[in-house]
């Protein structure tokens, strides 16, 4: 399964450590199978930050991710 993140920088490897706390459901890394959306949110970031409009795609393997929540 294809994931996307949209951010104002490339993520090669996730790091939960550099999550921010205060986000909707709290603290973690955001995916959605949503073009649309991981360049909705790339906007925003980049319209906050500064930087360009990143989607970072990530295939994700459910059967692998027993100890996320």
């Amino acid at each position: 399964m294809r994931l996307l993140h949209g951010s104002n920088v490339e993520i090669k490897k996730i790091n939960l450590n550099l999550c921010k706390g205060n986000n909707d459901f709290g603290k973690g890394f955001y995916l959605t199978p949503s073009w649309q959306r991981a360049w909705e949110m790339g906007r925003r970031t980049r319209d906050k930050y500064g930087g360009q409009i990143i989607v970072n795609a990530y295939i994700f393997n459910p059967s692998q991710a027993k100890s996320l929540k």
